[in-house]
């Protein structure tokens, strides 16, 4: 087991609204289970209607303070496996983002990247410095937002080329719309079919409708007719009851 090292950090003239810093269990995609750090910010670029995330809430902190929450939050855990940057969206930070990918590295921590997808250029300034993207794909009848075809085509193109690992998130609800779903899997199929696909059973908030289990069965049988590997996976901290 490793053993952790304590280190000192340097202020910089950077800063960043957050929203929370904590320790818990990874809840979506392959990593389920595994004990993370998350940083969470605070603030995002588009308004889902199922959101469970409360962006009002955060307030300004520089890196220097950032850095010492971690840290704080890091040494009352153990057996911590990795890191987890989230938010609202982190991609509005890409500044700061180096400082906490370097924070984790330097424990040995590998770094996971939750994102909505739809800010490609931001991307291109940190992916080097990320191991793990989870990228979600917005489908416009599920989120209530426009579509963004373009800046998620652009973003799986930039985790490709830049040989980083990931995995695609596709929140669904019963009013998913079957036009919306295939040009999702359209995008997938187009840049690698072997991507893996996580359908996800949307937490029903704010009046958002469930989807049956049916449902989900016939779209993963849909989309897997162009993907390789799809599955179907609902948040399992909500059901642990955890952040």
């Amino acid at each position: 087991m490793m053993m952790k090292m304590k280190m000192t950090t340097t202020t910089k003239n950077k800063s960043a609204k957050v929203h929370e810093v904590f320790v818990s269990r990874q809840g979506e995609g392959p990593y389920v289970g595994e004990k993370q750090v998350f940083f969470r910010f605070s603030r995002c670029n588009m308004t889902c209607n199922y959101c469970d995330t409360d962006n009002s809430i955060g307030q300004t902190e520089s890196v220097h303070s950032i850095l010492a929450q971690l840290e704080k939050v890091y040494w009352q855990e153990s057996k911590i496996q990795s890191m987890s940057i989230t938010g609202g969206e982190p991609l509005l930070y890409p500044e700061v983002i180096p400082d906490i990918s370097d924070w984790a590295h330097k424990l040995e921590l590998n770094v996971f990247l939750e994102t909505n997808g739809v800010l490609p250029e931001n991307l291109e300034k940190v992916i080097a410095l990320i191991d793990v993207v989870s990228m979600d794909l917005k489908l416009p009848s599920v989120s209530a937002t426009p579509a963004y075809w373009k800046e998620h085509a652009l973003f799986l193109k930039t985790i490709l080329e830049a040989g980083k690992k990931y995995y695609l998130k596709m929140v669904l609800s019963d009013e998913v719309e079957t036009s919306d779903f295939d040009q999702a899997i359209d995008l997938v199929a187009s840049q690698n079919p072997n991507s893996t696909l996580f359908l996800q059973p949307v937490t029903p908030l704010n009046g958002v409708p469930g989807i049956s289990q049916e449902k989900c069965v016939e779209l993963k049988e849909r989309a897997l007719s162009k993907l390789w590997d799809v599955r179907i996976q609902p948040q399992w901290h909500k059901y642990w009851g955890v952040r």
